[in-house]
């Protein structure tokens, strides 16, 4: 298997270990907010509005697991995937956002508040109005894979939501963390598996 190319990595739930997010990731809630994403999204709002009304702040993951992606120079490319907008991923880190000045990419969900936000940061900063697990959450990771010319298998995925991983998995060949066989056997019978490839 070839090395590492780029890794993106989740905030909510693997930079980021909130018990919002382990309720996010559970397969039968990713499912259901897959189907309706406005739901998704206004749920987002409110979520980093109750964020910033009540100074909520989080500390990064220091564990060995995220650490492991992090703190390896041999991985040239480290960024993040979020649905959360830039200036909510922000306000959740509080003063500290060093984490995110070491990230080569940050992909935000798009607001309008993210285009003054994103002049604090020499990281490239990509917008998108998809949400996860949708796959075209991932169609500008596969341009820039293809843009630094690293192949598929030199992609990582690390995200806590199943239903996400196995759409990096099967629709990019991308590989995943962490992988668990049965949680994919589950999600091909339920269907997901056969809807079209994503575009070259």
């Amino acid at each position: 298997m070839r090395a590492l190319m780029i890794v993106a990595l989740d905030f909510d739930g693997i930079i980021n270990p909130s018990p919002l997010a382990k309720v996010a990731s559970n397969n039968y809630v990713s499912g259901t907010l897959e189907q309706l994403p406005g739901l998704k999204r206004v749920i987002l709002e409110i979520v980093e509005f109750s964020e910033a009304l009540l100074d909520v702040r989080y500390k990064a993951n220091d564990g060995m697991e995220v650490n492991m992606f992090l703190m390896n120079d041999a991985i040239p490319f480290k960024g993040i995937i979020t649905d959360r907008s830039l200036v909510g991923l922000e306000r959740a880190l509080g003063e500290d956002r060093s984490i995110l000045e070491r990230m080569n990419f940050i992909q935000v969900r798009h607001k309008p508040s993210t285009a003054q936000a994103k002049r604090r940061y020499q990281s490239e900063i990509w917008e998108t109005k998809d949400l996860k697990p949708s796959e075209r959450v991932l169609y500008r990771l596969a341009t820039f894979a293809k843009e630094e010319k690293a192949e598929p298998d030199q992609v990582m995925v690390v995200d806590d939501d199943p239903r996400f991983r196995f759409m990096a998995r099967n629709r990019f060949h991308f590989r995943t963390y962490p992988e668990d066989v049965e949680e994919v056997r589950t999600l091909e019978h339920s269907g997901i598996a056969q809807h079209t490839m994503a575009p070259a």
